[in-house]
C-alpha cells in the first residue's frame, strides 16, 4: 500500500502542480451529479524503464467522447459533454498539460459512455533530494 509518507519524490514545481491538482478536482466536481462523487487514486508504474507515480481523478460526470479528448487540452476549447454548462476561458485544460509534461510527465483522459472521466497524471519518480517534491 502506498501512503503519503512513503511516496517517492517526483521533480515537480509545488505551486504549478497545486494549480494543476485544484484545476483537475474542479473539473471533476463541476460534471459530478448530485450525490455523485469524485476519487482519487495513486500508484506506482513502470514506462520507458522509469518509475513513475500515476494519480487518477476519476468523476461520475457524462463521459468525454474519444474524438474530443484531446481537444481537451487545445487553449480556448471546451467540450460541452458535461451534465451542467459551466462557463470558463479554456485555459486549465491546456496549463495541465504544459505543467505536466514540462516535468516529463504524461497527461491523459480516460473515459466511458455512462461511467465517467478519469483524468490521469504519470511523473518520473526522483532520487530523494532537497528541492524533489510530489
Amino acid at each position: 500500500m502506498i501512503s503519503p509518507t512513503n511516496l517517492p519524490p517526483v521533480q515537480a514545481d509545488e505551486k504549478k502542480m497545486g494549480r494543476v491538482l485544484t484545476n483537475l478536482l474542479t473539473n471533476s466536481i463541476k460534471h459530478t451529479p448530485i450525490n455523485g462523487s469524485v476519487s482519487c487514486s495513486i500508484e506506482q508504474t513502470r514506462k520507458d524503464n522509469k518509475n513513475r507515480l500515476q494519480l487518477n481523478i476519476r468523476d461520475e460526470g457524462s463521459s468525454i467522447p474519444q474524438k474530443f479528448r484531446n481537444l481537451v487540452f487545445d487553449k480556448y476549447s471546451q467540450i460541452e459533454a458535461g451534465l451542467y454548462n459551466f462557463s470558463s476561458a479554456g485555459l486549465g485544460m491546456p496549463l495541465c498539460r504544459v505543467v505536466i509534461e514540462g516535468t516529463g510527465g504524461d497527461i491523459w483522459i480516460e473515459s466511458q459512455l455512462t461511467k465517467g472521466t478519469t483524468y490521469c497524471i504519470s511523473l518520473t519518480t526522483e532520487e530523494a533530494s532537497p528541492n524533489a517534491s510530489v
